[in-house]
């Protein structure tokens, strides 16, 4: 038995049909996520110069997940996290350091799964289990949850716009990743999408996953988006999800940092997708990036602030309210700007992770930089 997705079961699947992989990228996702997919593989280009710097961006995967569970005889409800790590490495060696530190100190710190994909059998397995090993993960969730099929969860309509998701497919993940788009982009989806969400109340992807050169690990996330107007003197601000802020001040009890990196979209409407940066290309030099390094210390700050509603489309029924703290552009450092050399890019990136970048971001940067309807 392979892994079972919505679409069949994997084996099924042909995963040289560029039409199959394209539909399953299309209906499991938002339109959102893949046009993130997109944003991911324009900072991979600068990522992919760091290694020259001591920044080694580590081939690993990791997920965080949530499950909710009701106390009997109780109104209070317990809630269980638990880390998916997937080592893609080829001698599966990249992780060690990370096991160590996302290792639960006790019976009330969670659980991690340490997993790995074996091809022949196209489905993923958790490599050891309470003396069990090689354990297909959807079939230990199955027992786990006793249920018979993976309950898979589907956007909603209104989170897919077919335009936006055709175009972020064809004009960017499928000319980035053309070398081989099922093991760079796809298998990562099935990873998050089949073999976890289906048994979790809450699933959080980590995005990329770095090592300094102080052998210290770092989360570096990106995001595709405009600043929210504010009051009469139409102050700016960015909003940072609260699952996500739990997730970052999760990775920082342990030692990890993130990286908060935007890619400023220079048309402020919510209805553009990712097509500008191939049909106008004359305005990279209007898309700004920052970057908000997220200690421990800073991530408390900004949870101690007031949570505010956001649009129900940032949510993948395209219903459930969504909540975000926020946080001013004058906290960000300014990267450049598309249309700035890779390398000042990429210098710019390590200065921020560092703590030594000093080019503070401000509302009027945004606003002159912003391209008007």
């Amino acid at each position: 038995m392979s892994l079972l997705t919505p679409f069949g079961p994997l084996q099924d699947i042909p995963l040289d049909n560029i039409e199959q992989l394209k539909e399953i990228l299309v209906r499991s996702d938002k339109s959102r996520m893949l046009e993130g997919l997109v944003i991911e593989s324009v900072f991979n280009e600068y990522l992919s110069k760091l290694t020259g710097q001591g920044i080694d961006v580590l081939p690993i995967s990791l997920v965080r997940t949530l499950t909710v569970k009701a106390q009997r005889h109780s109104t209070r409800k317990t809630f269980v996290n638990a880390w998916w790590i997937w080592d893609h490495s080829e001698a599966c060696t990249s992780a060690a350091a990370l096991r160590k530190l996302l290792a639960p100190k006790g019976s009330h710190d969670g659980f991690l799964f340490d997993c790995y994909y074996n091809e022949s059998a196209r489905d993923f397995f958790i490599k050891e289990w309470n003396g069990e090993t090689h354990i297909p993960i959807q079939s230990f969730m199955l027992k786990n949850r006793r249920q018979t099929v993976p309950q898979f969860r589907i956007p909603a309509a209104s989170v897919i716009d077919e335009h936006r998701s055709q175009q972020a497919f064809w004009a960017g993940i499928s000319s980035q990743y053309s070398d081989d788009l099922f093991k760079r982009v796809v298998l990562h989806r099935l990873f998050k999408n089949c073999a976890i969400q289906p048994f979790f109340d809450g699933v959080w992807d980590i995005d990329s996953l770095a090592r300094l050169p102080d052998n210290t690990f770092m989360q570096l996330e990106v995001k595709h988006k405009f600043p929210r107007i504010d009051g009469p003197d139409e102050n700016l601000s960015f909003g940072i999800n609260n699952g996500q802020l739990r997730v970052m001040l999760a990775l920082a009890q342990r030692g990890i940092k993130t990286l908060h990196m935007i890619m400023v979209k220079p048309i402020w409407n919510k209805n553009l997708g990712t097509g500008y940066l191939l049909n106008r290309i004359g305005d990279r030099k209007n898309v700004v990036l920052l970057a908000k390094l997220l200690d421990e210390t800073t991530l408390r700050e900004i949870m101690k602030r007031r949570s505010s509603a956001t649009g129900a489309e940032q949510s993948f029924t395209g219903k459930d309210e969504q909540k975000a703290r926020y946080v001013t552009p004058s906290e960000f450092q300014f990267l450049g700007t598309l249309d700035d050399p890779v390398e000042e890019i990429a210098k710019n990136i390590h200065l921020s992770a560092t703590g030594h970048l000093d080019r503070p971001a401000s509302d009027q940067m945004l606003k002159n930089s912003r391209i008007q309807q």
